[in-house]
This record gives structure tokens, C-alpha cells and sequence, in this order.
């Protein structure tokens, strides 16, 4: 299994920005606010957080994020 500072790294690589949240949650570890799109971010927050922390991808300048929940 892959630690936070992998997933996310992985996931800022590919231009997303994260902010981290509860291990198996979805509530933001760090506030809704702090998020970050480098390496060096995410290895600060690494130090910050449980290693099994989850991320979310965060809306930014290059991208909008829309979610629904169908019935």
C-alpha cells in the first residue's frame, strides 16, 4: 500500500492541487483552505499528517471540479 506523500505526489504530478483529509474520511486534516500543488508542499504536509491520510483534488485555476449524486 502507498503512504500519502506517494499518492499524492502522483497526484500533483499529474497538475492536480490536494488537500489532505482523514485517513478513510473525507474531512480536510489541515483546513479547507490549505492546499498545495509541489512537491515540497505535499512532503510538508507529509510531516503533518497520519502516512495513511487521504487527499482530495482541489479546484484551482486549471481545473473545476463538479460532483452529483444520482438516485
Amino acid at each position: 500500500m502507498q503512504n500519502f506523500t506517494e499518492r499524492a505526489l502522483a497526484a500533483i504530478r499529474r497538475g492536480f492541487s490536494i488537500i489532505p483529509v482523514e485517513p478513510r474520511g473525507k474531512a480536510p486534516l489541515r483546513g479547507a483552505k490549505s492546499r498545495t500543488n509541489t512537491e515540497e508542499g505535499v512532503r510538508t504536509f507529509a510531516t503533518q499528517v497520519p502516512e495513511d491520510a487521504n487527499f482530495g483534488i482541489v479546484a484551482d485555476d486549471n481545473f473545476t471540479i463538479l460532483e452529483t449524486d444520482c438516485l
